[in-house]
């Protein structure tokens, strides 16, 4: 689309076309499947990982866990089949001089 409409725009304008509210309403299923993963992480202590997921969608997932203290999250693997991994941090029991 954008190739078609799109170059008319100025200043890397982007058109964005979202039948439905699909954009909005997977935007949700990926929060919650982030939440649900996470509450998953917590209580096993063991790392989840995703399927192969867009970019966009791996951006809400980090987005979407980014302030949580106890979790991180990495995109791990390679072109289309880059997936999301989310660990538990583990806190490192030496001092540091």
């Amino acid at each position: 689309m954008n190739q078609v409409f799109g170059r008319g725009l100025e200043g890397g304008e982007r058109l964005v076309c979202d039948v439905r509210g699909f954009r909005a309403t997977r935007e949700a299923e990926l929060k919650a499947m982030a939440n649900l993963a996470a509450a998953r992480v917590r209580q096993s202590g063991v790392a989840f990982t995703f399927e192969p997921m867009s970019a966009n969608e791996r951006r809400i997932i980090h987005l979407t866990l980014a302030e949580s203290e106890d979790l991180f999250t990495e995109s791990i693997g390679e072109g289309a089949d880059r997936k999301l991994k989310i660990s538990p941090k583990r806190i490192s029991s030496r001092i540091v001089k």
